[in-house]
């Protein structure tokens, strides 16, 4: 016998044992198998549980041995799910300048409010914070009294579903269906007696605000004087 017949005898069963047709059960963690199945192109047979998290195939050696590396890097667990806090300032705008101090956290915010209306005053009414996570939506509630009349403003928040992603200015956060609802008493001192009238306001919208950054959502009527409600919202992920 020559030595490359020789050679190519003792080389015949490994390359028998890469083109054999084996079987293998593949035992998925995180990913569903009914998604991982449409990686196993050209098996000659396949079968999943979605319950019990498996895949089993039948095809080449070589194929599996393949697929063994792809499941590895695949099945891995899915990034965390961000928390987002979403800050938001209901503020009242006035045609004469208000004695009430203000946060020092929104000074720039009343700054650039005074540049570019003719507002001379500003009073923060509340704040709600709504903490949810990316992917859902939140809700927040709350009655202030306004003056010494005993009346109440009731403001009430909703978002319905706050998502989170990167681009060139940082990490972005995305307000869908935000509303701010606003009921304020106007109170009528003509007549006998006086008498509460409700006036409902707010705003309707979708915004995106950069962490950290503070904008203003928009500008509605309170009532009818020269007053007016400011709505100032931020948003950050948090821990």
């Amino acid at each position: 016998m020559t030595r490359i017949a020789f050679l190519f005898l003792l080389a015949l069963p490994c390359l028998q044992a890469q083109d054999e047709i084996v079987s293998r059960i593949f035992q998925l963690k995180y990913v569903s198998p009914d998604r991982m199945r449409q990686m196993f192109l050209g098996a000659k047979d396949i079968s999943w549980d979605d319950q019990m998290k498996t895949i089993a195939v039948r095809a080449w050696k070589k194929q599996i041995d393949e697929w063994e590396e792809v499941v590895k890097r695949l099945d891995v667990p899915p990034p965390p799910i961000p928390n987002v806090e979403v800050t938001i300032y209901l503020m009242s705008a006035l045609g004469q300048p208000s004695a009430t101090a203000l946060p020092p956290e929104l000074d720039g915010v009343v700054k650039q409010l005074k540049s570019t209306f003719s507002y001379k005053g500003f009073e923060l009414i509340d704040t709600q914070v709504i903490r949810t996570r990316a992917g859902k939506g939140g809700s927040a509630s709350g009655l202030v009294d306004r003056g010494t009349s005993g009346l109440k403003t009731s403001n009430h928040v909703d978002i319905n579903e706050v998502t989170v992603s990167n681009d060139e200015k940082g990490r972005a956060i995305h307000l869908r269906g935000l509303r701010v609802r606003l009921r304020i008493p106007v109170q009528s001192n003509f007549g006998p007696t006086p008498t509460v009238n409700y006036l409902d306001t707010g705003i309707n919208t979708d915004i995106d605000v950069h962490e950290g950054q503070k904008v203003v959502v928009g500008k509605a009527n309170m009532d009818g004087s020269d007053r007016a409600s400011i709505v100032v919202l931020m948003a950050k992920v948090v821990d």
